[in-house]
């Protein structure tokens, strides 16, 4: 599978393989460098949800936009997220069969830590991945 066209951050939905793939594509790296994100990543097996947020000095690095954090996505499928780290115990390729990475909401780079996690909260309640999903917070 390869990777598809960027035409504007709110259109992308990516796979597993497709998300390793574009956070190594310089084309791709400079969208997702350009901007932070609230996504969420979707287990197709159950319809359960994830939601996060990207902001500068969230926990993949102070700077780099979403393709920091996308990075540790890519690099393990969980990105050390508690909830989809215990999904992917004993079927390392979990992720690669399960998880979707669509992007909700774009959000400046230099967005306030505290408004990107208003924000971040406001599409946990709409979707209500507390109650149904995989937020723990």
């Amino acid at each position: 599978e390869g990777i598809p066209y960027f035409t504007r951050h709110e259109d992308v939905s990516l796979n597993y393989s497709q998300l390793k793939q574009v956070v190594a594509d310089n084309e791709w790296k400079t969208k997702l460098e350009a901007c932070n994100c609230v996504y969420v990543i979707t287990d197709k097996s159950n319809g359960k949800q994830y939601v996060g947020v990207t902001y500068k000095g969230s926990k993949a690095g102070a700077k780099g936009g979403i393709l920091s954090r996308w990075t540790e996505y890519a690099n393990s499928g969980h990105g050390e997220d508690v909830s989809l780290k215990k999904l992917g115990e004993g079927d390392s390729n979990y992720a690669e069969e399960n998880f979707q990475w669509p992007i909700l909401e774009t959000l400046p780079l230099s967005v306030i830590p505290a408004i990107a996690i208003n924000i971040e909260t406001k599409w946990k309640e709409k979707l209500m991945t507390k109650v149904f999903g995989y937020n723990n917070n």
